[in-house]
């Protein structure tokens, strides 16, 4: 039994990461700061290496920008291992390209995703010659950080400074306001009087739940004290990990319809109970011999028996493996 979570957010990082580097853009996905994510400038290495990656992958990044994480899923058949491919890109190098800021102040957080700065979300980096980042979600409550090299081009420290003189620095004025970038997007904006910095997993899942209840069937960005969230009316939730077995031809994964559900408690769902149903399922004898359907419908049948919620809000994505 295997869970490719971890291969599967590696390959839609390292897809990510190259859309901002030849783009311009970046894939859209549920957090604010993935949508508005721009990479104006990074080492030439970085880029070409980035570029002949994409070389072969065909059509994997209209893929990866799919709402829908399923259909970025079906790109790890596309370009085989997904591991080793995101380590050989400039995912890789662009993971290392933030580390070596470490020293200096800049802290990355697992849970919520984000880059830091003196206990601020990163909105802006400039490393003359070396590296520009943006997120421009983060422009009214993020950090603008500039670093110093000496002659030889060792970093020797690094300092917050405004928006307008980082953009003065950086030789850039790509930045919007970030309620104007929304509602021009046709999405509401609006503020919470709430944190993420801290926060472990759980309280962070609770929170972004409790949004995402709050603010059900509407498209909107909820700006915290120092994270945006982006909610869409399209939004389900994922309640598994991509799953599959060596002796089934399948990989499933399941998500929840809370939008039409007023009454369902988000913090019921566990994923990794999930991937056990999932897997159960995919492990039950003749399984790999079942059609997609059937096996949808006996995932979807457990999942549902198993939270105690009506089948017609559970969704599972089936896939040839």
């Amino acid at each position: 039994m295997k869970k490719v979570t971890g291969k599967i957010v590696a390959c839609v990082a390292a897809i990510s990461i190259m859309i901002g580097v030849l783009c311009s853009c970046a894939p859209f996905y549920s957090r604010a700061g993935e949508m508005m994510r721009n990479i104006t400038e990074v080492r030439d290495r970085a880029e070409e290496r980035a570029a002949s990656a994409m070389e072969g992958v065909g059509d994997v990044t209209e893929l990866a920008i799919d709402r829908g994480t399923a259909a970025a899923e079906r790109a790890f058949e596309e370009i085989g291992d997904a591991l080793e491919w995101s380590d050989a890109t400039g995912w890789a190098e662009a993971d290392d390209t933030m580390k070596q800021y470490e020293p200096f102040g800049i802290t990355y957080d697992e849970v919520n995703g984000e880059n830091w700065y003196n206990g601020k979300p990163l909105a802006g980096l400039y490393d003359a010659g070396y590296n520009t980042v943006t997120n421009s979600s983060n422009a009214s409550i993020g950090s603008f950080v500039v670093i110093e090299r000496d002659r030889t081009g060792k970093i020797t420290g690094a300092y917050e400074t405004d928006k307008e003189n980082f953009k003065e620095l950086a030789h850039i004025d790509i930045f919007e306001n970030g309620e104007k970038g929304a509602r021009e997007m046709g999405y509401d904006y609006v503020r919470e009087d709430a944190g993420v910095k801290g926060l472990d997993r759980a309280a962070f899942t609770k929170l972004e739940n409790e949004l995402r209840v709050k603010y059900r069937n509407q498209n909107v960005f909820v700006e915290c004290k120092d994270y945006v969230f982006c909610f869409s009316k399209e939004d389900m939730l994922s309640i598994s990990s991509c799953c599959y077995m060596d002796t089934s031809s399948y990989a499933a994964r399941v998500s929840i319809d809370y939008q039409q559900n007023e009454g369902i408690d988000l913090n019921l769902f566990d994923n990794d109970k999930t991937d056990e149903i999932i897997m159960d399922t995919l492990r039950a004898d003749g399984s790999s011999g079942q059609s997609i359907e059937k096996v949808s419908d006996a995932i979807r049948e457990a999942v549902s028996k198993a939270y105690g919620i009506d089948w017609k809000y559970v969704y599972v994505d089936v896939m040839t493996v």
